[in-house]
């Protein structure tokens, strides 16, 4: 402005700057007002997934008392139960743990968000604990009058890691999965020991994968193309979640199909040279 010899240069420059200064006032009050907005959205959804959480964690317990009384009576706990009533429990323990598992994705998609996810970094027999989860699921795929088999290769499975995370949500996803979209034929589980890593495969005859299918399987909220005519109550949390858990535990997940109609593979490859770290579930 001082070097400025001309009148009109002068003029246009006082000019210029006190605009400046008139946008920069709005402007900064608008960076203000947009971060109070924000904060406030970040107070709202906190209190959103708080609730969440709590309501889902309430109706968990319900449902798991529920599956615990299904599973007495069909013990013979309360005297003998015929075949009538027995396929209408049957069928109601299956819709019950269908409920608590996806309340469960809920949850942890909750402790996601919120970075609350904790693994036990344990040693646990991998070949026991999946027997164990096996024998309710297997009892899932006779109600539907699917063949199921279970191949576990003579070895040690021992291994470390969160046993709970993995058998029973990772391992029991796929497994449900599998029946869940399988309408006639067959399910087949296997689980082989390799050098360093424990490898399980579910296959199905059910409805197969696309390679579009395939890109958005393991993504939050990810469907295939026509898996809700099939399985209307999937959400799409199952395999996103399961995936973040095997990661988690440095292994790999995938899954393997010729097409739509032709059924499905699914694998999970697990090492088993893990040592407990303070960081992380493990580490090689």
């Amino acid at each position: 402005f001082f070097f400025l010899k001309d009148t009109t240069d002068q003029t246009l420059t006082v000019v210029t700057f006190l605009i400046s200064l008139v946008l920069s006032y709005f402007l900064n009050q608008s960076v203000k007002r947009e971060v109070v907005l924000r904060e406030q959205l970040e107070i709202a959804n906190k209190r959103q997934q708080e609730t969440l959480r709590f309501i889902t964690h309430e109706v968990k317990g319900y449902l798991t008392d529920g599956a615990a009384a299904f599973d007495a009576i069909l013990s013979n706990t309360f005297g003998s139960v015929n075949d009538d009533m027995r396929g209408m429990l049957n069928e109601a323990m299956v819709k019950n743990r269908n409920a608590i598992r996806e309340i469960q994705n809920f949850l942890r998609i909750a402790d996601f968000k919120t970075g609350k996810v904790n693994y036990a970094r344990v040693q646990f027999d991998f070949k026991r604990d999946l027997e164990s989860a096996l024998h309710p699921i297997a009892e899932h795929a006779t109600a539907k009058n699917l063949t199921f088999t279970s191949d576990i290769a003579p070895a040690d499975y021992t291994m470390i890691g969160d046993a709970d995370q993995l058998v029973n949500h990772v391992i029991g996803n796929l497994v449900n999965n599998s029946i869940n979209y399988t309408q006639k034929g067959s399910i087949a589980v296997r689980v082989e020991r390799k050098a360093d890593s424990v490898l399980f495969s579910v296959k199905d005859t059910g409805v197969g994968l696309t390679e579009e299918d395939k890109a958005v399987l393991f993504t939050e909220g990810g469907h295939g193309k026509e898996s809700r005519t099939v399985n209307p109550h999937s959400t799409g949390y199952g395999l996103f979640i399961a995936k973040q858990i095997v990661d988690a535990h440095h292994g790999r997940m995938w899954a393997e199909s010729a097409g739509r109609g032709t059924g499905s593979t699914f694998f999970v490859e697990l090492p088993t040279n893990l040592r407990p770290t303070l960081s992380g579930v493990a580490q090689k």
